[in-house]
């Protein structure tokens, strides 16, 4: 989340890869320890799609087995494990927010996940044939291969994926026919 009226050099810069590997940057430096252990990649990447979540949320779309209470007090150990792993580096401002209902990213957020997100979106608006010919190949271009978006394997994190899936099956086959006309 950006926040207005902070200073620009004070805020933080997060870039995560997870179109096809998985690779943190926080203000310029890449954090390779921590992610496998409670669910830092997970959290992670919740915030990532969702900026701001609750942890009554997050709770019951991460560990939905899990009964409530158990939940939030494991995820208390979980999200302090995090902030540990996003502070790896001394920042100005701390990259993880935490109070006592919302959890977020402090900073300018990038990720090459959320932009393929947004250009399937984009790409199943245009109106324009060629605008949209044009969005659809570079969207098909990020995929260099049949794995994408395999890091996390959360029910929430696959509906989305399955969700990519059939906008991606609707733009090639539009496509296609585009071309055959």
């Amino acid at each position: 989340i950006y926040l207005e009226g902070k200073n620009q050099q004070n805020v933080n810069t997060i870039h995560v890869d997870l179109l096809h590997a998985f690779r943190v940057n926080v203000n310029g430096k890449t954090i390779t320890k921590g992610w496998n252990q409670r669910y830092a990649k997970q959290i992670l990447v919740y915030l990532l799609f969702h900026q701001t979540a609750t942890r009554d949320n997050m709770c019951e779309k991460l560990w939905p087995e899990v009964p409530l209470m158990t939940a939030k007090r494991n995820l208390r150990v979980y999200l302090s494990h995090l902030k540990r792993v996003l502070h790896s580096f001394p920042t100005k401002e701390p990259v993880l927010v935490i109070d006592r209902e919302h959890i977020f990213l402090n900073g300018r957020v990038t990720s090459d996940a959320l932009s393929f997100v947004k250009g399937t979106e984009s790409a199943m608006a245009e109106a324009n044939d060629h605008r949209k010919y044009e969005k659809i190949t570079h969207l098909l271009s990020q995929l260099s291969s049949r794995d994408y978006l395999t890091e996390v394997y959360d029910d929430w994190f696959l509906d989305m994926r399955k969700q990519q899936e059939y906008r991606l099956v609707h733009l090639v086959t539009w496509l296609g026919e585009w071309l055959w006309k």
